[in-house]
């Protein structure tokens, strides 16, 4: 992507620069230079103006999707930790019932 933006940046550079040095050379009186001149400016400056919009609403998408996709799997692993504690605490729960348990059979047996 950051090719794509130099390349885009140079080409509207070069392309400004390359209309600006034709019009100047143009046999044209001051007044109609200038007056095409600005309108060129006008048209290339809207034009960027488009195209940063696209891209920055490109990228918020883009961000908007990785942080939904992030937000879903830490959801899922504090779901999974979570499960791991339940289940580690059951399993202490029964190996003190069943130490318990054992401990009562000997005393009844003893």
């Amino acid at each position: 992507m950051a090719k794509f933006v130099r390349f885009f940046f140079g080409a509207l550079v070069g392309g400004g620069l390359g209309a600006i040095i034709g019009l100047l050379l143009a046999p044209r009186a001051g007044r109609e230079t200038r007056d095409i001149i600005r309108d060129e400016v006008r048209n290339r400056y809207e034009a960027s103006k488009e195209k940063a919009v696209h891209v920055v609403q490109d990228k918020t998408n883009e961000v908007k999707q990785k942080a939904a996709q992030l937000s879903s799997e830490l959801e899922e692993a504090g779901r999974k930790a979570m499960d791991n504690n339940v289940v580690h605490a059951v399993q202490d729960k029964a190996a003190e019932f069943e130490q318990a348990g054992r401990r009562v059979m000997e005393g009844d047996q003893g």
